[in-house]
Order: structure tokens, then sequence, then C-alpha cells
């Protein structure tokens, strides 16, 4: 019974910790997505320095990509830590 409990404790705060990571990762696809539109309002103004802002964008969209794999796989792990918490809750009802 008792580690029912401290498993169901780990599940708790393992949950909290993706939703936590999931807000930064959002915050940060979000701050990317703004400098993404941002520069490339500018590059028809631009000569010089066109091509490192084209790199810049290109950059940050792979990183927006790679961040929203990140986002899928914290959805992931928060469905099965929600179906083990769903069986340790019937487990402790069981005992």
């Amino acid at each position: 019974m008792a580690e029912i409990v401290e498993r169901q404790a780990l599940v708790k705060q393992s949950m909290k910790r993706l939703a936590e990571q999931a807000k930064s990762i959002e915050k940060d696809i979000a701050r990317d997505i703004s400098f993404i539109e941002e520069k490339t309002e500018l590059l028809p103004n631009l000569t010089l320095a066109k091509k490192g802002v084209e790199q810049q964008i290109a950059e940050r969209m792979n990183r927006v990509d790679n961040l929203r794999v990140s986002l899928q796989m914290i959805a992931l792990m928060q469905e099965l830590l929600t179906q083990e918490q769903v069986r340790l809750n019937g487990k402790q009802k069981a005992s």
C-alpha cells in the first residue's frame, strides 16, 4: 500500500514537471516565431546582411520544429503517466 502511495506521488510530481517543461517550450516557440516573423518582414529591405538573416530564420524554424517534437513527446509521456495514475488508483481501491 505504501508503495502505491509513493508511486502515485512520483507520478504526480512527474506530471507537474512535464507541465512546467511544456509551458517553457511553448514560450520558446512563441518567442522564436515572433523572431522569424520580424526578420522575415525585414528581408526585402536588406542587402548585405540578407544571407545572415536568412540563416538565422532557418535556424529558428528548425528549432521551432524540434521544440514542437519535444511538446509531442511530453504529451505522450503525460498520457502514459495518466494511465499509470488510473492503474495505481485501481490497485489502491482493490487493496
